[in-house]
């Protein structure tokens, strides 16, 4: 929630809110986008301590990278194993799987579709004997970030969507948006939410990540919508583009 406050700004252009990096790797846990609640913010340069002239642009969601299959058991991109052998039997072993839906705790499974069952078909050795190399400017071992697998892209790291986003009281005195907040348009980029805010009934609207997500802009029952699809119309406060991140 963030509300009656007032934002110093370096930058007069753009800024996020949230900012993510996506990484194919078990936590142990679900990495879950916050909802947000924007509620009265208003804008002032940081140096003349004037308010910013309406309209400027403010990212709700900053990915820095293309993570578009991030909410779907497929993540579309090589996942990487703690490298681990604590049964002894040569291979990395595959991570002790959590499934958030229903809170039931995996401790055999074949997450990459080896015929391994809890374990992967990559080499424990291998890996911890490999030549040390830099990482980010520091020597390390060639195992501490991890055993990348060759091929599989089952997703270790699902990101649960938020739920809503919500921005209100973001009109000036002559009735402009004092800040067009934008969010990356996930239409058509696949299944919706990975079914966390629907029903297995439920048609799903296809409308990727944010496909599910509902973007509120009242205080009424019936002022708010849901995906980023053809909803610039709606409300002058939110805009949906084509960019994933900040340039």
């Amino acid at each position: 929630l963030i509300k009656d406050v007032k934002g110093y700004m370096v930058n007069r252009e753009k800024f996020a809110l949230v900012h993510h990096t996506y990484i194919n790797w078990y936590f142990g846990y679900t990495c879950s986008f916050p909802n947000v609640t924007v509620d009265n913010v208003r804008y002032f340069d940081q140096v003349t301590e004037e308010p910013l002239k309406a309209g400027f642009k403010g990212f709700i969601f900053d990915t820095k990278t293309p993570a578009e299959k991030m909410h779907l058991d497929d993540a579309g991109r090589p996942a990487i194993f703690a490298v681990t052998d604590r049964d002894g039997d040569g291979f990395i072993d595959e991570p002790r799987f959590i499934s958030d839906y229903d809170g039931t705790f995996y401790p055999q499974v074949d997450l990459d579709g080896d015929g391994k069952i809890g374990n992967t078909s990559l080499s424990y050795d291998e890996y911890m004997n490999a030549p040390w190399r830099l990482v980010a400017g520091i020597l390390r071992p060639s195992h501490y970030n991890g055993a990348t697998h060759p091929t599989c892209t089952a997703n270790l790291n699902k990101i649960r969507p938020p739920k809503y986003f919500k921005v209100i009281n973001n009109l000036g005195e002559n009735g402009e948006p004092l800040c067009i907040y934008q969010v990356k348009d996930t239409a058509g980029e696949g299944v919706s939410d990975g079914t966390w805010y629907r029903d297995s009934s439920e048609p799903d609207s296809m409308g990727g990540f944010f496909g599910r997500t509902k973007f509120i802009y009242g205080e009424g029952d019936g002022e708010f919508f849901v995906g980023t699809e053809n909803k610039n119309g709606i409300t002058e406060s939110l805009n949906f583009t084509s960019e994933n991140y900040i340039q």
